[in-house]
């Protein structure tokens, strides 16, 4: 066996000891079991091995007890209720994270993460409630192995952190989702080299017009393949060469510089 899916079982209260014989066993899907909880009833063997891959939707009161399992490579976590809330400091111990996604009321990251997800490869902040991400989020050694960094629907994000040279080095697509207060991206954004889709999706003129002026002033941002979708931009700006057409039923741009 190597996929056991529990989602949805609402009155699972723990895992059985006999599960670590699942030597196979490579996905352990335990979304939505709101009874579940992980700690002192985990076999010790599960936070030890390596080649489980969890996907756990989770409520705040698990948050702790989930971040003892260290040998997790994937985690999403959902706040249905959407209450105020902290990640705990020991998700830093989840080292081997390849991909997170978050989609819960808080209103700080943990700077440090950079430093402890070094195999991390997609981030996705999803409805999250921070104004900016942590400036060590883009400083020189930041994240090496992120390739995706997407940002959907976060009413409160205001502003990208300038980013050093050396930063997200492997970073290929950044994405943008109906982030109404953002309004500038810094002309920084052009040392992330390996850069490659910059996507903004339902956001505001402002940003777009931010990122044209962006392109007039750095070749490396001229190089970047810029798609807009849901704006209502003007077509006629000089500088990109702008296609336009209708498609499902909303308005869309994509630009491509030439």
């Amino acid at each position: 066996m190597q996929n056991l899916n529990l989602s949805y079982c609402n009155s699972l209260e723990c895992l059985h000891s006999g599960l670590v014989g699942l030597t196979s066993l490579q996905v352990l899907n335990t979304d939505d079991c709101e009874e579940l909880r992980w700690g002192e009833q985990t076999p010790p063997e599960m936070a030890r091995a390596d080649n489980l891959d969890y996907t756990y939707t989770t409520i705040a009161a698990s948050l702790e007890e989930i971040c003892e399992l260290t040998s997790l490579t994937k985690l999403y976590i959902f706040e249905a209720e959407n209450s105020p809330m902290q990640l705990p400091h020991n998700i830093c111990a989840l080292t081997k994270l390849q991909i997170l996604k978050l989609n819960l009321n808080i209103k700080t990251l943990p700077a440090e993460m950079p430093y402890y997800f070094i195999q991390l490869r997609k981030l996705h902040l999803w409805s999250v409630s921070v104004k900016s991400l942590p400036r060590s989020f883009t400083s020189c050694g930041a994240f090496p192995a992120l390739v995706k960094i997407k940002i959907f629907c976060c009413m409160s994000f205001v502003e990208f952190p300038e980013v050093d040279e050396g930063a997200l080095p492997k970073l290929k697509t950044l994405h943008f989702t109906e982030n109404r207060e953002l309004e500038t991206l810094p002309l920084s954004l052009g040392n992330l080299t390996s850069l490659r889709e910059l996507i903004l999706e339902e956001c505001e003129d402002e940003l777009i017009d931010s990122c044209m002026t962006n392109c007039e002033m750095s070749s490396t941002w001229r190089a970047f393949n810029i798609q807009c979708f849901g704006s209502t931009v003007p077509v006629d700006f000089h500088f990109p060469h702008v296609e336009q057409w209708e498609k499902s039923g909303s308005l869309e741009k994509k630009m491509r510089y030439v």
